[in-house]
């Protein structure tokens, strides 16, 4: 979740962010001492969530928290208050807050109140579904995704065939082009590729289901579901949709298809 926090104080800033660097899915975008930066940021860039002190000095802080509202109807609040200022906070809550921080917090603390950010965000999130079974295609909202790159779209249907693993840049070269030497330029091209992947689920406003790292990427599962997954799961009514056919346009995908038929059949291993 791309995260500001705003707060006069800049201790109360720095624990926030030591504390949120331990949270995954956290991504600290910002860290504002100042109102008019925090507004002027949100203005240019996506926030999926705000920490702001309830009060700012001058005036009840949850004026800027409709500020940011107007900007984005889904952006979900947290509030930072003190002992003296509970009463301002509860109401705050009840009106536009998902949670609030009572001054000192502990690091638990923090953590329960992302975590409710987060499940917040999931109910909000569009419906991402991958279709595996036969083709491999991507639906938003129950559209399907046309893919400017085939590549990208390649490189997608991996990191769903792996479940949330980690497809590492190694292993993700070495399967897209298995003809080619892993050597600077397919590195090169690789790199083009997950940007592409990226920008193109950025513009859909999907990209929380991708994570790229360093040395790799991986699936968010908490941000989209498919008949693979499903059919794992145990759902008796998606048997029906598999007729042994699995990303057919992928041959590294063939490997996975006896599997799936024991789980069809209801075998075991």
């Amino acid at each position: 979740m791309r995260t500001i926090i705003v707060d006069d104080n800049p201790i109360t800033r720095e624990i926030f962010l030591n504390n949120a660097e331990e949270i995954p899915f956290i991504e600290v975008t910002g860290s504002f001492g100042d109102v008019k930066e925090a507004l002027i940021h949100s203005q240019i860039n996506k926030v999926d969530l705000a920490v702001l002190d309830v009060w700012d000095g001058e005036r009840n802080g949850t004026y800027l928290g409709e500020q940011l509202k107007d900007l984005n109807p889904d952006i979900i609040l947290i509030y930072i208050t003190g002992p003296d200022e509970l009463s301002l906070a509860l109401e705050s809550i009840r009106l536009t807050a998902a949670a609030y921080l009572l001054r000192p917090y502990q690091p638990e603390d923090l953590h329960y109140a992302l975590d409710t950010a987060k499940l917040l965000s999931t109910k909000r999130k569009r419906r991402v579904y991958a279709r595996t079974f036969g083709h491999f295609d991507l639906f938003i909202d129950g559209k399907p995704t046309e893919f400017k790159s085939s590549k990208a779209k390649e490189l997608l249907a991996l990191l769903v065939d792996r479940q949330g693993g980690i497809v590492t840049n190694d292993q993700a070269i070495g399967t897209l082009w298995d003809y080619r030497a892993n050597d600077n330029a397919s590195q090169s091209l690789y790199s083009k590729v997950r940007k592409s992947l990226q920008n193109q689920l950025l513009e859909m406003q999907v990209d929380r289901i991708l994570i790229v790292t360093r040395k790799g990427c991986s699936l968010n599962m908490d941000e989209l579901d498919c008949d693979l997954y499903q059919l794992m799961r145990g759902e008796e009514e998606i048997k029906k949709h598999f007729y042994g056919l699995y990303m057919v346009d992928y041959s590294w995908a063939e490997y996975r298809i006896p599997g799936l038929e024991r789980l069809v059949n209801g075998e075991k291993g």
